[in-house]
């Protein structure tokens, strides 16, 4: 079952216009620029400090290939 975002994306007739498609694009890379720092913050909180560089380079790990995968299906750019 496709979720709401991606029913939207496929429903015929119901496609976002050039501007409106970058204008969203632009709240979700705003929205990712938020996210960052707030989860760094949070394992800084939650990890010993002896813990942290060692949760700091999972984090990283994840992050980085997180980035290199595509789109989720149904989302095109």
């Amino acid at each position: 079952m496709p979720s709401t975002l991606e029913a939207g994306w496929q429903r015929p007739g119901h496609t976002l216009g050039g501007g409106a498609s970058a204008a969203m694009r632009g709240v979700m890379r705003a929205s990712a620029a938020l996210v960052m720092p707030a989860t760094l913050a949070i394992l800084a909180q939650v990890f010993p400090a002896g813990e942290r560089p060692k949760t700091f380079g999972a984090w990283a790990v994840v992050d980085r290939s997180a980035s290199g995968s595509p789109p989720p299906r149904g989302i095109t750019a």
